[in-house]
């Protein structure tokens, strides 16, 4: 076997391992992709709508109390789809996960 035959031999494996690592991470990917429930995602679009929304008026635009409303705002906090910015009150929430 000369050097030629050799490199050749070494690059199909590159190339056999680059495309089987990119299999894996789409699969990977497809199963561990944060998902939203339904709530999440109607709370998600009007953020992204109105960043500087109060808990009050979302309340009222998806017709369920503060409470429910800000355990939301919360879990999207904590799924890393969104960030508090600015002061507690007259602050804004900044989108970090645009794509959902």
């Amino acid at each position: 076997m000369n050097k030629q035959e050799l490199e050749f031999i070494l690059n199909q494996g590159e190339n056999l391992n680059k495309r089987w690592y990119k299999e894996w991470y789409k699969r990977w990917y497809k199963n561990n992709r944060i998902k939203l429930s339904e709530k999440l995602k109607k709370l998600f679009t009007i953020i992204k709508a109105d960043p500087s929304i109060s808990i009050d008026i979302a309340s009222e635009k998806l017709g369920i109390s503060s409470n429910a409303v800000q355990k939301r705002f919360d879990a999207l906090k904590e799924k890393g789809f969104i960030i508090h910015k600015g002061p507690l009150r007259g602050g804004y929430l900044e989108i970090l996960n645009p794509e959902n």
